[in-house]
């Protein structure tokens, strides 16, 4: 009995002390969703309120993704994020529920398009596009035939937007909503989104699937994942925190 009570303890001393010290989360740098520049990016945030759900403390890394891969190989206790699943999927890696979707949305100005019926890229073929050369899915908007104006990145283009050079932008909302508070067009506090998404990309949390530390820790995360008006009021708080900027 004495021997139980002691294990019972010992586990307890150590939950105590894995929240004390924090939980590590390893975050693989993708700007401008996860930088170590920005304390406030996307990625900290949503890992911060979901741990908070849990009473749990994290103690955040940045690292490369190799550095990653080394950790999982040698099963160390930790989860990483932003983590998309390849096309093969190492059977080293434990994936978590979806934590996100990244959505692409058509940025415009209510002002002149607010009712405009937008269902598909080719119903954007009459209007000017912006956009750039590096864009992820430039090809797709070249494919139906859409005009673009380049410019020398997103950010430049939603500024353009603002000042009324393009009809429109595609831009990942997350992404259009930071590079919308960082312009300075006066035509700014106009801009929207339809509802509609033409890209969507999910991402995941990863942890090394051999670690039951790991394990345990990715069954909490994933009831919190799974608590869909929960993340979206993550997301919500995540938007107002950029639009009070």
């Amino acid at each position: 009995m004495k021997s139980i009570k002691k294990n019972i303890l010992f586990l307890l001393f150590l939950s105590i002390l894995v929240n004390l010290v924090g939980t590590k989360v390893l975050l693989i740098e993708d700007s401008p969703y996860c930088n170590q520049d920005n304390p406030d990016n996307f990625i900290k945030f949503y890992i911060t309120e979901i741990f908070k759900k849990l009473d749990i403390t994290p103690d955040f890394e940045y690292v490369s993704h190799d550095e990653v891969m080394n950790r999982i190989d040698k099963n160390d206790f930790f989860i990483t994020t932003p983590f998309y699943i390849p096309k093969r999927l190492s059977n080293r890696i434990l994936v978590s529920e979806k934590l996100y979707t990244f959505k692409n949305h058509v940025f415009y100005n209510e002002l002149i398009y607010n009712h405009l019926d937008i269902n598909s890229l080719t119903d954007l073929k009459t209007y000017i596009i912006g956009s750039n050369a590096f864009y992820k899915h430039e090809q797709a908007l070249r494919k139906a035939g859409l005009t673009i104006h380049y410019s020398r990145n997103n950010i430049e283009s939603i500024q353009k937007l603002t000042e009324q050079k393009v009809s429109f932008v595609i831009e990942e909302k997350i992404k259009g909503l930071m590079y919308l508070n960082q312009s300075t067009g006066k035509f700014k506090e106009n801009i929207k989104f339809y509802d509609i998404s033409f890209f969507h990309e999910d991402i995941f949390i990863g942890a090394a699937i051999n670690n039951n530390e790991s394990v345990r820790l990715m069954e909490k995360i994933n009831t919190v994942l799974l608590d869909s008006a929960l993340m979206n009021q993550i997301e919500e708080n995540f938007i107002n925190q950029i639009l009070v900027k």
